[in-house]
């Protein structure tokens, strides 16, 4: 990819490094920061393994012997056990609209004081 700064870098006999020269142009980039509460990532679960440990757990729920309200918690119970599994958990990283990882390597090589706080997956 070839910039404006790095053209002019040639022109002058300077060396080109995009990174050495920042360029801004009043347009700022919003940090959406979520909070640290822990969400379900269910792309990343292992359904066969949800699947086994619910098939395996809900049968074992009492049907007649037990009122229906303690048969439902019991029901919940499993399906959370097996949720807790197979279904990794985990907090949201900074999202920065727009931005894609060759702008995050960028970005983090220019020793911009927020370079810190750009997620790093």
């Amino acid at each position: 990819m070839v910039t404006i700064a790095s053209k002019l870098c040639r022109l002058r006999g300077l060396p080109t490094q995009p990174a050495s020269t920042i360029i801004y142009i009043g347009l700022t980039l919003p940090f959406i920061r979520s909070t640290n509460k822990k969400r379900w990532n269910f792309r990343k679960a292992n359904w066969d393994e949800f699947t086994a440990a619910a098939e395996k757990s809900i049968p074992l729920i009492p049907r007649h012997d037990v009122p229906v309200e303690e048969a439902y918690s019991r029901f919940n119970r499993a399906l959370l056990k097996a949720a807790q599994t197979a279904v990794p958990r985990g907090c949201s990283a900074i999202y920065i609209p727009c931005i894609d990882e060759e702008l995050k390597h960028c970005w983090r090589s220019t020793k911009h004081p927020a370079t810190q706080t750009l997620p790093t997956n």
